[in-house]
C-alpha cells in the first residue's frame, strides 16, 4: 500500500505526467482486475515511458510480472508513427479496438446491439430452456435473479 501511495504522489510531481480529465478528482491512475491490468495513458511515448517505468519499478518492489507475449496495446487516434513508437517502449504487440474483456465488447465508441448480440443470444437461450421445465413462478423468478443477473453482471 505504501508503495501505491509514494507512486502516486511521484507522479503527481512529475511535469510529464497528467491524470485524464474524468479522473483527476479521484485520482485514478489505473484500473485493476482479478489478475489483469489495464493502464491507460494520454497516448503519447513520453506517457507511455513514464508508466512502464513505474510499472517496472511495481514489477520490482512485489515481483508481479507481466508476460509481454500476454500485454496488448490498443490505441485510438493515434498516428501509425506514434503507435509504432509506444509498442517498442513497452515490447507488447498492437491489440484492435473492439475487444472482448470477460466477454463483454470494449470499443471506443458507443457499443451498439449488434455488440451485444451474443449476451443477449446466451440470455434469451436460457429462457428458453426454462420455458420446456415445469417450474413456478417463484423458482423462475429465482433463476432469472441469480443465473440470469450473473450472466451479464460477468
Amino acid at each position: 500500500m505504501e508503495y501505491l501511495h509514494r507512486s502516486l504522489r511521484k507522479l503527481q510531481h512529475m511535469s510529464d505526467f497528467n491524470f485524464h480529465p474524468k479522473c483527476e478528482k479521484l485520482g485514478i491512475t489505473n484500473i485493476c482486475f482479478a489478475g489483469d491490468l489495464m493502464l491507460f495513458s494520454r497516448g503519447d511515448p513520453t506517457s507511455v515511458q513514464i508508466m512502464m517505468n513505474e510499472f517496472q519499478f511495481f514489477s520490482e518492489a512485489t515481483r508481479l510480472c507481466v508476460s509481454p507475449n500476454k500485454g496488448k496495446v490498443y490505441c485510438g487516434g493515434v498516428p501509425d508513427s506514434v503507435q509504432q513508437h509506444m509498442l517498442q517502449i513497452t515490447g507488447f504487440s498492437a491489440g484492435i479496438i473492439p475487444f472482448k474483456y470477460l466477454g463483454v465488447p470494449l470499443s471506443n465508441r458507443k457499443l451498439t446491439i449488434h455488440h451485444c448480440r451474443p449476451l443477449v443470444d446466451r440470455i434469451l437461450s436460457k429462457i428458453q430452456d426454462w420455458t420446456t421445465k415445469l417450474l413456478s413462478y417463484t423458482d423462475k423468478y429465482q433463476l432469472i435473479r441469480s443465473v440470469l443477473f450473473g450472466v451479464t453482471s460477468y
